[in-house]
């Protein structure tokens, strides 16, 4: 633990160091006139900044890209406009990005710099790597390479043969992976570049983990933060340890495993770096789940979805760390971003609440409020009495001593009994006092009676509104009834988590055709609720419109809807909602199933054996790259007593069982494989059954059973 807080204070002495030493930076640049060495001091600036202090890089980039212009300064103009949008990509703003790559590229024609020419490619190829589009990326550089081998650039080469390794390891052609990176690794080493050489390393450690080759990825991890200074690329300090972190993982080394991802999660936030962040988060919260800490295991996987939403769907629900460059020369002290993206982390925890729990916990906090004063006020009251009885009790003891000596001092009776007749009247006031007391505990008592009743109205009435809510949406869901011209026998399994639901399920026919789908939408309970409705009424319209219906072309028509009646437009801060589904096609006439999905899968069970047909990596909505790509259609051959599901990701995401992880994709085909000769009615009832069974197990840390955390439905269909 010492060592934990060591580490992390080293890093904060590091950023005030880094904020004083930009505040000298800026002194200097201020003091000097708008020349070319002023341009090319904000250059260096801009490149040295790219990794431990991206969001410094690019104030640096476009004040110097605004100079050159102005000095007519070209080369220099053109390496500006590349570091600003590696800058940008490093903080994981990709449309801004794109825009100075392309703007790098075609800039770089106009002038016809061959060599600035082959950065632009690099950088656009290493941008789609960050997007997970191998293919266009090879496009981009192959493109480089041909640019290269004119130059003779050893340099230049290097970073297109390390990109192009990268491509080929997304891509998962390891063979082509592993020779790009060892070409590259040779480039660095005859340039005599460490850091470069480094980098390297780590991605032919990237290759043998993918192959399984743990001892030997180890290794390479290993060499490689041998050679990469910290200070220089925390981007890629951070990216390493959570290499490493996973192959502790993967061998069960379950305490290196955590070390190592916390110290990639500290750099990756010092440095900015949401991607870094991301896959940190992702990597603690697995190891905690290996550790049966779920608390903690549930904490870094929301963490990592909202990195996630942030980096690729900016995710509505306002989850972490929107950073904000509106500054022209003004540089945003690291700490500030710290603090800003704490607070955003906790406003996203307390937007997840829901208006009925805070309307009882004020109720609640009155209350307890109430029964303290009155308990005071009791008190008080108490001692009063005991006061006075024991004030009493002398006076009597007084009188009854004073009466056996009457004859000797009458005079001095006398003068007690003036004494006691002051007393009485004293102990009459505090007599009136406390019955008022008493009246005004009575009126608080109702007080409080009032604010109870008003709190359980309101929580009718709210429940009332949702119940309300839940018939609308019962009332737009469509009947069923015309599968059974199309299939043996069905079912469909829906199983919200609060009264409404954000997955839904929807089936029509049309053209002979019957098309059935099964939609999870951002978010659940009412505002999923409200994008459910909105899902179904947009392909009950697309469908009316089509004339030649596919499963493809409605997701298409789909995605444009939505993102039209969202006003989605890529901006920064607007909404980022949509939905993962996966819909089908079914032709009974050519025995035919068109599948077509958006993140989610169909399975297929034919002859005792399952096929897993995916759907396309993107969801209906708009996404970080606005270069949207058709969805893929996909026909299936049908054949008398095949079985296919559709589904959300609810049932596989439910925490439960003995060791009180996720239920899994892995364990769910098997459970259909186990279940699919049964007749559809009697397959649905199994999976109730096993649900309840697996959240009926007992958290260990709140020794309940595990609640339901999100929407379910799965449709199963037998042809």
């Amino acid at each position: 633990m010492n060592k934990k807080l060591c580490f992390i204070l080293i890093f904060f002495m590091t950023a005030l160091c880094g904020r004083t030493q930009s505040d000298s930076i800026r002194q200097v640049l201020n003091k000097m006139p708008d020349d070319t060495a002023k341009v090319k001091l904000l250059n260096n600036l801009c490149w040295d900044f790219r990794n431990k202090a991206p969001e410094n890089s690019v104030v640096y980039g476009k004040e110097a890209i605004q100079l050159a212009k102005k000095t007519g300064f070209t080369d220099e103009m053109l390496k500006a406009m590349s570091f600003t949008g590696v800058a940008y990509r490093n903080l994981g703003n990709y449309p801004e990005a794109f825009k100075y790559f392309f703007e790098h590229l075609e800039e770089s024609k106009k002038f016809n710099n061959l060599e600035q020419q082959g950065y632009a490619y690099i950088n656009i190829g290493n941008a789609y790597i960050y997007q997970e589009k191998p293919i266009e990326a090879i496009k981009m550089l192959d493109e480089a390479l041909k640019i290269t081998k004119k130059l003779k650039n050893d340099k230049q080469s290097a970073y297109v043969m390390l990109n192009l390794g990268r491509a080929y390891l997304l891509n998962d052609d390891f063979i082509q992976a592993n020779y790009y990176f060892m070409e590259a690794y040779d480039f660095r080493k005859n340039i005599e570049d460490k850091d470069g050489q480094g980098i390297c390393l780590k991605y032919i450690g990237d290759t043998y983990f993918e192959k399984g080759e743990l001892d030997k990825a180890l290794d390479m991890y290993i060499r490689s933060m041998e050679l990469v200074e910290l200070e220089k690329d925390q981007d890629l300090y951070s990216d390493i340890l959570d290499k490493v972190a996973n192959v502790y993982l993967q061998k069960g080394n379950n305490s290196e495993a955590l070390k190592n991802a916390l110290k990639s999660y500290s750099i990756g936030l010092l440095a900015g770096t949401k991607l870094r962040t991301k896959n940190a988060c992702l990597t603690i919260s697995k190891t905690y789940e290996k550790l049966h800490d779920f608390n903690n295991a549930y904490k870094y996987q929301t963490l990592f979805i909202i990195y996630k939403d942030s980096l690729f769907n900016e995710d509505v629900g306002n989850r972490i760390a929107d950073i904000e460059y509106e500054r022209e020369r003004q540089i945003k002290q690291k700490e500030y971003e710290l603090e800003r993206q704490k607070k955003q982390s906790e406003i996203n925890l307390l937007i997840e609440q829901e208006e009925t729990h805070r309307a009882i916990n004020i109720g609640l906090v009155s209350g307890l409020s109430l029964i303290l004063l009155l308990a005071l006020v009791l008190f008080r009251s108490n001692r009063v009495r005991k006061k006075t009885n024991r004030l009493l009790t002398k006076q009597n003891e007084l009188i009854e001593k004073k009466n056996t000596d009457l004859e000797v001092a009458y005079t001095e009776i006398q003068l007690r009994n003036e004494e006691i007749t002051t007393q009485k009247e004293e102990i009459t006031a505090q007599r009136d006092f406390v019955m008022k007391q008493g009246d005004k505990i009575s009126r608080q008592k109702d007080l409080l009676k009032e604010q109870r009743d008003f709190v359980l109205k309101q929580k009718k009435e709210i429940t009332d509104s949702i119940h309300y809510a839940k018939r609308i949406q019962n009332a737009i869901l469509p009947p069923i009834e015309s599968m059974k011209d199309y299939l043996n026998d069905y079912f469909i399994f829906f199983h919200p988590r609060d009264i409404v639901s954000g997955d839904f399920y929807w089936t029509t026919e049309i053209q002979n055709k019957l098309v059935i789908a099964a939609a999870d939408c951002t978010g659940h309970g009412v505002p999923g609720a409200f994008m459910s409705m909105l899902g179904i009424a947009s392909m009950n319209e697309i469908v009316n419109k089509m004339d030649n219906i596919s499963a493809a072309g409605i997701l298409n028509n789909l995605r444009d809807n939505i993102i039209k009646s969202l006003h989605q437009t890529g901006k920064e801060g607007e909404s980022k909602d949509g939905m993962d589904i996966a819909l089908c096609v079914v032709d009974k006439i050519n025995n035919e199933l068109h599948f077509a999905g958006a993140n989610n899968p169909l399975y297929l069970i034919r002859n005792g054996e399952l096929i897993e047909f995916k759907g396309d990596k993107m969801p209906i909505g708009i996404q970080l790259s606005l270069e949207y790509e058709p969805f893929k259609n996909n026909m299936i051959k049908l054949e008398t007593n095949d079985v296919f599901y559709m589904f959300s990701d609810g049932f596989a995401d439910q925490f439960g069982g003995p060791k009180g992880g996720k239920f899994k994709y892995k364990p769910l085909k098997e459970l259909l494989l186990s279940t699919h000769l049964l007749p559809m009615n009697e397959q649905k009832e199994v999976l109730h059954n096993k649900l309840e069974e697996w959240m009926n197990f007992n958290d260990p840390q709140t020794n309940k059973p595990f609640p339901q955390i999100d929407d379910i439905v799965v449709v199963g269909c037998k042809f």
